[in-house]
């Protein structure tokens, strides 16, 4: 499996320090760490295959160091048990990061988001931290669990977010990619995840970072610039026309 994560081309910053390589350098290697992360600010994607959990089996991934599989028993991880095709439920494994996913309130029951590409995932996120989530049940309906839909290739993007333990106001936004079958399939796949580099900046599912505000108000500007321009261009063509 090649697990070497890739970094958006899309998103530049000015350099600044970044808690979880040093983190990575203590635990897995300096290599390691040059590789999965840089100083720059950006999204970090998983490169590695896909993975996929039958019934009975768990599915794992692991943003801190950017490694997925079937089975998974180690710390710092998000982990998914398909234990049957109607009844799957979340666990996270914590040691030195604080881990959470992204959910919507069920009379109390906490189930996963399942996000549309594009969506924002930061603060604003509904956040659960304890150590179960419930993804799918027997006799849920979609309004309960966005999830349950009792057909085959329901794809869609949960949150998640860590911080290192005792660091909450440092946090790191991500999305984990989804395809739920439970139909005649039965199976659930981890297609992709990712998270922002970033501390405290969102992400959009299944891309890339946030726009920061000043990015956003310069594409504004711009957007509207090129309007006048065309606006101008054309007064000018309809008066040539009119003399």
């Amino acid at each position: 499996m090649n697990t070497t994560p890739s970094t958006s081309k899309t998103t530049r910053r000015q350099k600044r320090s970044n808690p979880l390589a040093s983190y990575l350098s203590l635990t897995v290697g300096a290599g390691a760490a040059a590789t999965a992360f840089n100083a720059e600010g950006a999204v970090v994607t998983y490169n590695g295959a896909t993975v996929t959990a039958n019934v009975g089996e768990w599915l794992y991934f692991s943003p801190m160091t950017m490694t997925a599989g079937n089975g998974g028993g180690g710390t710092d991880q998000f982990k998914i048990n398909y234990s049957s095709p109607n009844y799957v439920y979340t666990q996270i494994n914590e040691a030195s990061y604080k881990l959470y996913w992204g959910t919507q309130l069920n009379a109390g029951t906490n189930v996963p988001l399942k996000l549309s590409a594009s969506a924002t995932i930061d603060a604003s996120t509904n956040w659960f931290g304890d150590n179960w989530a419930y993804f799918s049940q027997p006799g849920w309906t979609t309004a309960q669990s966005p999830w349950a839909t009792r057909t085959d290739g329901t794809t869609g993007y949960i949150a998640f977010k860590f911080a290192a333990v005792g660091s909450p106001e440092t946090a790191y936004y991500g999305w984990a990619d989804f395809t739920y079958n439970n139909g005649a399939t039965q199976n659930l796949v981890l297609n992709n995840f990712a998270y922002n580099n970033t501390a405290n900046e969102g992400i959009l599912a299944g891309a890339g970072a946030v726009p920061e505000p000043s990015t956003m108000a310069l594409l504004a500007l711009g957007g509207a610039s090129t309007l006048l321009a065309r606006r101008r261009r054309k007064a000018k063509q309809t008066a040539e026309v009119a003399a």
